[in-house]
């Protein structure tokens, strides 16, 4: 995306539409490896409860605005207007994820939870982990374990400090025994 003089705006419409069709690509890819006869997709709306509870929650996040892409708001406002994606108002598409995930759950219907984000293996259930390419299981002993886990060290991506002094290793040490809450 480019907002220089020399470029059209033909061309960011043409790079916009060529996003937004690898999107859907990604998307059709990713329910036909999960075997999946529906799909559902979260993405960033507006508000998040987290910032009105601490303000800095992200602050480190994209301090650099040369280095955010304008499209991806424009991609994601897209997929909600074309009824590819649900707008996660007041919380994160984790939140929405992790709903529907419950919802999945009560009624007995299966389902595979894709994604990048590391937070989402607090999920119990079946993960398609999108950058290795793979399926996992976080079974609830995991889930459990691994949301103590993210609290005792902290996620510096997410700006929430930990308890000092306890890093990854030491957390899942801590931890290694505990089977209950």
């Amino acid at each position: 995306y480019k907002e220089e003089a020399d470029v059209s705006d033909d061309e960011n419409d043409a790079y916009l539409t060529n996003a937004f069709g690898i999107f859907k690509g990604i998307i059709n890819d990713l329910a036909e490896k999960a075997f999946a006869d529906k799909v559902l997709v979260a993405v960033a709306g507006i508000g998040n409860y987290r910032k009105n509870i601490f303000p800095e929650y992200k602050a480190n996040r994209h301090a650099d605005e040369s280095k955010k892409n304008p499209f991806v708001p424009i991609i994601r406002k897209m997929a909600a207007d074309d009824g590819i994606a649900t707008e996660a108002h007041g919380m994160e598409a984790d939140d929405l994820v992790r709903i529907w995930a419950e919802e999945c759950r009560a009624s007995d219907e299966p389902f595979v939870i894709a994604s990048i984000d590391k937070d989402l293996k607090m999920i119990e259930g079946t993960h398609y982990l999108i950058h290795h390419d793979e399926f996992f299981e976080s079974s609830p002993e995991f889930a459990m374990r691994f949301y103590y886990e993210q609290l005792l060290q902290g996620d510096a991506t997410d700006n929430i400090q930990g308890v000092p002094g306890i890093g990854p290793v030491k957390a899942k040490s801590l931890l290694a025994d505990c089977v209950t809450e």
